[in-house]
């Protein structure tokens, strides 16, 4: 049952990451952006990074983004050398879950900054969009993953 699942979950959320990669992507493209000046002219004022909102939340993607990756590394190595540990479900849940959320706000930021041209049928980051949602809905469930947080603690009470 454990190697299911782990396999289950540990694809998954390298998906899940490869989706944040690609909205990141896209969100430093767009960040890169020329700003039209105000009067229409043609000499932009600057990139849509001068901004320190924009460059705020693309660094903040950008570090969430490190610390799913990271984490799933450490499961997938863990997986891989059969280290022993009694809380698997646990982390293997928790690391699909972290790394599924993650790339949805990486994928929210991507469609912040390229604003409305996001929303088109033929755009990839709607596709994305699109994609990312559909990880509410796996195994384990945020739902799911809050009632195995909550036996643990309820084992580590009774301890």
């Amino acid at each position: 049952m454990l190697a299911i699942f782990s396999s289950f979950s540990i694809l998954t959320a390298a998906v899940y990451a490869g989706i944040a990669d690609r909205a990141l992507e896209l969100a430093r493209v767009a960040a890169n952006r020329p700003v039209p000046a105000p009067d229409g002219s043609e000499d932009p004022i600057g990139i849509r990074l001068d901004d320190p909102d924009t460059a705020a939340r693309l660094t903040a993607a950008v570090l969430d983004h490190r610390a799913s990756l990271d984490a799933l590394a450490v499961a997938a190595r863990d997986i891989d050398e059969r280290r022993p540990r009694d809380d698997w479900f646990l982390v293997l849940a928790a690391v699909r879950n972290r790394t599924t959320d993650e790339a949805r706000r990486a994928v929210d930021v991507g469609m912040r900054l390229v604003g409305a041209e996001g929303f088109r049928a033929e755009s990839e980051l709607a596709r994305l969009y699109r994609d990312v949602l559909a990880g509410m809905f796996h195994p384990s469930s945020s739902r799911a993953l809050a009632r195995t947080v909550r036996g643990v603690l309820e084992d580590q009470a009774d301890a």
